[in-house]
């Protein structure tokens, strides 16, 4: 395990908000929005993946953890995210050094789980680069696609 302790840069479901927040967000002392340049991020269901891609710009949060937890979070989103520090070429994603750029144009290095190209392989670019965005465009198409046709599908199966 790296004893750097570099930020995070969080783009899917550790942002606030999302479904593994709450796995840090206690330790996290700071977020601050950020983008990463040529990357681009694909849906893989119910959770994005960040693969590298000339030109691409994924957002994002870059994410302050607290020094005293630090290694204990660390390893925690490891997990998650399916990364051995042993073997990294055969985990999902690799915990990366990676530049990222603040809203403010400063850049800083952070770590950032990238996934190995494999895994999109007929998975949807998300075009604007942003999680979230993507999320609630999707929310709210489903919502408005029920509220049109709730009726006419439900008279159909009767």
């Amino acid at each position: 395990m790296s004893t750097e302790l570099l930020p995070f840069f969080a783009y899917g479901t550790l942002l606030p908000g999302q479904p593994n927040a709450h796995l840090w967000a206690d330790h996290v002392t700071a977020w601050q929005p950020a983008t990463l340049a040529d990357c681009a991020l694909y849906d893989l269901g119910h959770f994005p993946m960040c693969v590298p891609a000339p030109g691409g710009i994924v957002h994002g949060q870059l994410a302050e953890v607290d020094a005293a937890k630090y290694q204990q979070v660390q390893r925690h989103l490891d997990e998650l995210e399916g990364y051995n520090p042993a073997d990294p070429d055969n985990s999902p994603y690799q915990r990366l050094a990676r530049v990222v750029t603040l809203a403010t144009g400063t850049e800083q290095t952070a770590w950032v789980y990238i996934g190995q190209p494999i895994y999109i392989a007929n998975r949807p670019l998300i075009a604007s680069g942003d999680w979230l965005t993507y999320r609630a465009e999707n929310l709210l198409a489903a919502q408005n696609w029920w509220q049109k046709n709730r009726a006419d599908y439900f008279n159909k199966r009767n």
